[in-house]
């Protein structure tokens, strides 16, 4: 399936359940690190850390909700914005992908924006994680501006995943805003800003109930949504 598929699947069960659009309450302090994640100018790494939701079934939904998040943010900057995005979800057939794998279908959909240059640099089979990652920031270097939507379950990895995307953002020619969303315990804790001010890290201990409205339909962005601002420069 290509991402666009993947990206419709998703927002199809997102629609469903309706966890973020309209916001819940109890959801500010996210909403207000989104908010500043897509406004600030320059470029920055937004981290979203989910624990388990309370009760039976409570990692399963995490999980949902984490993932609905992070479908609603490329949904909206994908069809709200000029800029460039791209994005990766983990799937129920393959709930634990590598970073390998995330890279590499970033890297598939970075290298489309390139059409009339062929001789741009492309993954090869043996490529160890380093130099996925290198090739990446290369591609995205080359872009003006550019969003970057992640959600993961892979938690082995998630600290080495993060600290190799604040370089693609420290290092980087261009502007790159890149989210990624996780959930469980074993997740690295960041500090929330460095001295440069491009990480923001948003810990929802307890994701807030989702809003229940029987019979509702889903419709245009909920009045929350559309004060978000996407830009890059002042």
């Amino acid at each position: 399936m290509s991402p666009e598929d993947i990206l419709s699947i998703c927002k199809s069960f997102a629609q469903r359940r309706k966890s973020w659009n309209p916001w819940p309450k109890g959801s500010v302090d996210l909403f207000r690190s989104l908010q500043h994640w897509v406004s600030t100018p320059g470029s920055a790494l937004f981290v979203v850390r989910a624990t388990r939701c309370v009760g039976r079934c409570g990692n399963h939904r995490a999980k949902a909700r984490a993932k609905d998040f992070a479908v609603e943010v490329a949904d909206f900057l994908k069809s709200t914005t000029t800029h460039k995005v791209i994005w990766t979800f983990s799937l129920s057939k393959r709930p634990r992908m590598s970073i390998t794998d995330i890279l590499n279908i970033l890297i598939c959909q970075a290298v489309r924006f390139f059409p009339s240059q062929p001789n741009i640099p492309q993954s090869k089979a043996n490529d160890t994680e380093s130099q996925l990652f290198e090739l990446l920031r290369l591609l995205l270097s080359q872009l003006p501006m550019c969003f970057v939507v992640i959600e993961t379950t892979n938690i082995e990895g998630t600290a080495r995943f993060l600290r190799l995307s604040q370089d693609i953002v420290d290092r980087s020619s261009s502007m790159i805003k890149i989210l990624v969303v996780s959930h469980g315990k074993a997740l690295p804790v960041l500090p929330n800003l460095l001295q440069n001010n491009n990480r923001i890290v948003a810990t929802i201990q307890r994701l807030p109930p989702r809003s229940r409205k029987p019979n509702s339909q889903y419709r245009a962005r909920a009045t929350h949504w559309q004060h978000l601002n996407p830009r890059f420069s002042e």
